[in-house]
């Protein structure tokens, strides 16, 4: 017996390291197919974005939340961004805090952007394999066909909150789902709330995940974790 589970826990490290060369090897061929596709000299043509670009320099320059491209005669500086929230803004100020030149910047921001999209594909993979007890075949599969998605490249690559979003919503269900089942339960709680918020200042719509995620948590009879969540949120 001991010569037995000698020689399986090498085959199972080294299966573990070729699937994690699998997934080095993919996330190199998806970084290289985001930022070849990736116009880096093209900002506004969704509109969308320039609103998050001209908001972000806001932000990284002090201004506040503001649409810099919209001063109002009766305002002393410019007006309040009030549609979209603030997260998304937020993470592409970086960009102008690293390159506050403006289009020399621009790659930093879609890269900002396709970062959120690439982690995300890893990301769908532990979530299906280890909370959902998919294949590994089947993980694979739904991850590749997402990934070379024509939307989420397209989303992934151009200044749009898409891809950040879906990276915090998963990242809110993976560790809202993992919390009762690892010996850190306290950590993952703490998770579930820190990227729902995230995902609900990135697009209002991430709203829904707070009753998902009550819900899953008091159908597991976790009513004290529940309704803290639900406080905290």
């Amino acid at each position: 017996m001991a010569g037995s589970n000698s020689q399986g826990l090498p085959k199972r490290k080294l299966g573990q390291m070729m699937i994690g060369l699998a997934w080095l090897l993919m996330l190199g061929i998806l970084f290289f197919l985001y930022t070849y596709v990736t116009d880096m000299n093209m900002v506004g043509f969704l509109h969308d974005d320039a609103v998050y670009a001209l908001t972000a320099k806001a932000l990284a320059f002090g201004k506040g939340y503001k649409l810099l491209n919209l001063p109002l005669p009766h305002q002393p500086d410019f007006t309040w961004q009030v549609k979209y929230p603030i997260a998304y803004p937020l993470l592409l100020s970086l960009g102008w805090l690293i390159q506050p030149h403006f289009p020399q910047n621009l790659p930093w921001l879609h890269a900002l952007t396709s970062i959120c999209g690439i982690v995300a594909v890893p990301l769908l993979y532990n979530y299906l394999r280890r909370v959902k007890q998919a294949s590994l075949l089947l993980s694979a599969f739904i991850c590749l066909i997402i990934s070379v998605n024509f939307y989420y490249i397209y989303y992934s690559t151009s200044l749009m909150s898409e891809a950040p979003y879906f990276l915090w919503s998963l990242l809110a269900l993976w560790c809202a789902e993992r919390q009762d089942s690892t010996t850190s339960p306290q950590a993952f709680f703490v998770g579930a709330i820190l990227f729902s918020a995230l995902a609900f200042h990135t697009r209002t719509v991430g709203v829904a995940l707070i009753p998902a995620i009550f819900i899953a948590l008091a159908l597991r009879k976790q009513w004290k974790s529940a309704f803290l969540y639900l406080e905290i949120v």
